[in-house]
């Protein structure tokens, strides 16, 4: 008794029609023909050791290191994965550590620890209420060896704001006005107080004396030039310094908007650079000194700022413009021309309303760091992490959230103020816990990862000093995972933890019992392997003739030609087909055919023989 298949086997009269492919299974797999690929049913050829082959696919390909140094890329990847940081030298600012565009080197988020020192990182020093008050005015200036403090109507210095009980003295013959502004040249003191006008004392005196009268909201130094801001206008004070009081001559400029406010000005590379607002537009203004020496040209626009981002302060240093605004940090350079290419943003989400350089380094303000405390972050004037874009993390810290006031630097240390709270002091006590998160790894793939083991190096300065190592699963509540108490290497299981990406926190603990010691590191590695989903390679040696005869009975006539056709027309289009082997079935794609042709069919359409076929599991 003959069989006949309508797809894709028939007697040779009758109609061919090619395998519909995709996901057709054939119901004569498995009780007549072995396998069915596309839906066209299969003998497997057993003779010469062939057959069905399934075969895994290494989800690991050979990696080649050519770099002179070993490193972390010359471990054979067979092994577990490794992420190490061991440098922290390029700030925060960045959530994923391991993106194509990361940075080695910078993290996410930081506090109470010094990130700067590359290869090592440690606790930050603590800072203490130098002189409390609850004022909103409160400004420091530094000249010569005093310190200059502002606070209400009253203007004071001491030569030690860092000692335990402060001495102070007041500068006696101020205006009995709250005082607006305070400016430096090292030696002069300048006393900005509102519609009183200027005051100005020195570093040799302890009083002060009216020198100019009218409005001045505030007052800078600004390449040996004194420029006092008035509601929208820009006054250069030239006047002798023991000349008598006088009233403001006429301003420099004075914006054509009423509305406008100036909010400082900074010494550039010949320039002097001025910045205001009005509304949510920012501008800065620069002018220059005239040959003579005798005044300053009329300011034109250097730069303007995005719309929304309104400028609060503005700073030189080194070459550099830095501009505090409303939401951050920009840091600008200046042309020949001195128009200004801004940088991007240093994102705070506070107003910076004040700088101070010292070294490579530049200290800004960074009110409502968290919703308890308030300070100062740092730029690095070396390391850079885009045109014009210091790293930048944050630096001291208080225990306040109003605004914080332009630091000064006083006996190598930081000074600054923060509103309704006090003077702030640096002091010589670690702060008693620092963090620093280091950005959401994932190995460079998507796949979940599930990770092992963690290692760090640690050093403990201090009995009771501690460095604490936490894991985050995907954005998930960091989990403590070791707590260090003795220098040295650790090695810890992270409880397989599994997830598409994981976070570092780290948490350095002082001691208790000597404050000036604490914990600091200098490595810690997640030990991982990667969960990608594995695939197979199945080799399938079928017969493909024109009389097929199962063993389990019937016999069947197949075209070979339009068969074979089928099988190199999926291969060609990579069609996903369906695979039936037994009761099992998959999704599989043709990678390769290898046609060993026996004879040819009687109707002399197509060779005999067998076909291997080599199919991906999809």
């Amino acid at each position: 008794m003959t069989s006949t298949l309508s797809v894709p086997f028939g007697i040779p009269s009758t109609p061919f029609y090619r395998g519909s492919g995709g996901g057709a299974t054939s119901a004569l797999v498995p009780d007549v023909f072995d396998v069915s690929i596309g839906g066209i049913p299969f003998l497997i050829d057993t003779t010469q050791g062939r057959g069905v082959v399934y075969r895994s696919i290494p989800l690991l390909r050979r990696s080649v290191d050519q770099s002179q140094t070993p490193s972390e890329r010359s471990l054979n990847p067979q092994g577990l994965w490794r992420r190490s940081f061991n440098t922290w030298h390029l700030g925060t600012g960045q959530s994923e550590a391991d993106r194509p565009d990361s940075l080695e080197g910078r993290s996410n988020a930081s506090k109470g620890v010094d990130t700067w020192t590359k290869w090592t990182l440690s606790l930050l020093d603590a800072t203490t209420i130098a002189a409390a008050s609850v004022n909103t005015n409160l400004a420091v200036v530094a000249a010569g060896s005093r310190l200059y403090y502002a606070d209400g109507q009253t203007l004071k210095y001491t030569t030690d704001p860092y000692a335990g009980t402060i001495t102070w003295v007041t500068v006696t013959g101020t205006a009995a006005a709250n005082i607006t502004g305070l400016a430096t040249d090292g030696y002069h003191v300048f006393v900005a107080q509102g519609a009183s006008g200027l005051y100005i004392t020195n570093t040799s005196v302890s009083t002060a004396a009216s020198w100019k009268t009218g409005q001045a909201d505030d007052v800078d130094y600004a390449l040996s030039r004194v420029m006092v801001s008035s509601a929208n206008s820009i006054f250069n004070v030239t006047d002798s310094y023991t000349a008598a009081a006088s009233a403001l001559a006429s301003p420099l400029m004075a914006h054509a908007n009423t509305s406008w406010k100036w909010v400082g000005h900074a010494s550039g590379v010949g320039f002097i650079y001025s910045a205001g607002y009005v509304g949510d537009a920012s501008v800065i203004y620069r002018t220059t000194i005239a040959a003579d020496a005798s005044a300053l040209s009329t300011p034109i626009v250097a730069g303007v700022l995005p719309d929304g981002e309104v400028v609060t302060s503005i700073y030189a240093y080194l070459g550099f413009v830095l501009i505090g605004t409303t939401t951050g940090v920009r840091m600008a350079t200046s042309g020949t021309s001195g128009d200004l290419t801004i940088g991007e943003l240093l994102d705070t989400g506070s107003p910076v309303r004040g700088f101070e350089g010292q070294g490579r380094y530049v200290w800004f303000t960074w009110e409502g760091f968290d919703l308890v405390d308030g300070g100062l972050g740092r730029l690095d004037l070396v390391n850079f992490i885009g045109p014009n874009t210091p790293a930048y993390a944050s630096d001291l810290m208080v225990a306040s959230t109003g605004n914080i006031g332009t630091p000064v630097t006083f006996g190598a240390k930081r000074v600054f103020v923060a509103q309704g709270t006090g003077m702030v002091a640096q002091g010589t006590d670690k702060v008693a816990s620092g963090w620093l998160t280091t950005g959401t790894f994932r190995y460079g793939i998507a796949d979940n990862k599930t990770i092992l083991d963690i290692l760090a190096n640690v050093i403990i300065d201090a009995v009771g000093a501690s460095a604490d190592i936490y894991l985050s699963e995907q954005g998930a509540t960091f989990t403590l995972l070791y707590s260090a108490t003795a220098t040295g290497s650790v090695t810890a299981s992270a409880g397989e933890s599994t997830g598409a990406y994981h976070e570092f926190k780290v948490v350095l603990n002082a001691s208790a019992a000597t404050p000036s010691a604490g914990a600091s590191m200098s490595v810690v590695t997640a030990e991982g392997y990667p969960r990608t989903e594995g695939t197979m390679l199945i080799d399938a040696s079928v017969l493909l003739v024109e009389r097929v005869t199962p063993p389990r009975g019937g016999e069947y006539v197949v075209d070979v030609a339009d068969v074979w056709n089928s099988l190199r027309t999926w291969w060609t289009t990579r069609e996903i087909l369906s695979w039936q082997d037994l009761q099992q079935r998959e999704s599989v794609m043709i990678d390769d055919l290898v046609f060993d042709g026996t004879g040819v069919d009687q109707g002399r359409t197509g060779r005999e023989g067998t076909v291997t076929v080599r199919m991906k599991v999809i």
